[in-house]
């Protein structure tokens, strides 16, 4: 393990002494339009990740205006950045500005966005192009904020409507190549296919929006690739916070992984221990 800066060895044992033995959460904001913003999924996919997980994850965004009794049996953090009825193009205008109400509202940056947009575009017949444009802007506005940042990025439910349902094929098909293009190995961005195996008869209530059954398969197609991510996140940085706030990153090395990781940070967490005891009982003796 390294400290990203550099920390003077007479001054490291009382920094270290001083931090909390807790890691931040990690930050995932549930980005689209009312398919994020009005669907159980989000409860669904919360629940199923279990308490060991979600103990230290947290959704973020500034809605959470969605009844929680309208997915029953669900306890879960509702905030979102779901808007309805916005396009592509639309969010990628109102990020920046969402993205600042966080900061102010405390939910901090994302490390992890799940993103399911376009199918108010494929509405209204917006080009296939203007819509990856728009989303490629969603991503580097997000970059920009968090240069870490993973995108989990949705090939689309389909709809009923048969005139609309050969522009989300054409969607679809784009969002595979650009993500590959837009991926990088600091800020990955993965294809997460919500598409196949939705059936709008039965998953469907208005072509559009989904049922609970709808919503389980969407939950369950999130669940392995915001898994992977989670991991990822932290395999690769683990946060430490000074009790005025200012975060001190633990950075882990690429070639320790799973649990060498965390064996490796409970082993250090026990040694500062022991080194705080033995330096307060020299003080006393």
């Amino acid at each position: 393990m390294r400290f990203s800066k550099p920390i003077p060895a007479a001054s490291a044992l009382v920094l270290m002494a001083s931090l909390p033995f807790t890691t931040a959460k990690i930050k995932v904001m549930p980005l689209g339009d009312s398919i994020t913003e009005w669907g159980c999924w989000r409860s669904y996919l919360w629940n199923s990740l279990g308490e060991q997980t979600t103990q230290n994850l947290e959704f973020i965004g500034t809605n959470s205006n969605w009844p929680v009794d309208n997915c029953p049996g669900s306890i879960y953090d509702m905030r979102n950045e779901g808007h309805h009825s916005k396009t592509s193009g639309e969010m990628a205008r109102l990020l920046p500005f969402l993205l600042e109400q966080n900061v102010r509202l405390n939910n901090g940056v994302p490390d992890i966005v799940m993103m399911h947009l376009g199918t108010n575009d494929v509405a209204q017949k917006v080009p296939t192009f203007a819509t990856v444009q728009a989303l490629d802007s969603i991503v580097d506005t997000l970059r920009e904020r968090n240069p870490n940042v993973i995108v989990l990025v949705a090939k689309i439910i389909p709809l009923k409507d048969d005139n609309r349902q050969s522009l989300v094929l054409k969607l679809n098909a784009a969002i595979e190549p650009w993500a590959q293009q837009k991926d990088t190995l600091q800020s990955p961005v993965l294809v997460v296919d919500q598409y196949t195996g939705f059936d709008t008869r039965t998953d469907s209530y208005d072509g559009c929006h989904p049922t609970e059954n709808g919503d389980t398969k969407i939950a369950k197609n999130w669940q392995p690739a915001l898994e992977e991510a989670i991991h990822f996140v932290t395999r690769r940085t683990t946060r430490y916070e000074r009790p005025m706030g200012v975060p001190i990153e633990v950075i882990l090395d690429e070639e320790v992984g799973g649990s060498g990781s965390a064996n490796r940070i409970r082993l250090g967490k026990l040694c500062i221990r022991l080194s705080v005891l033995f330096f307060v009982f020299a003080t006393l003796l």
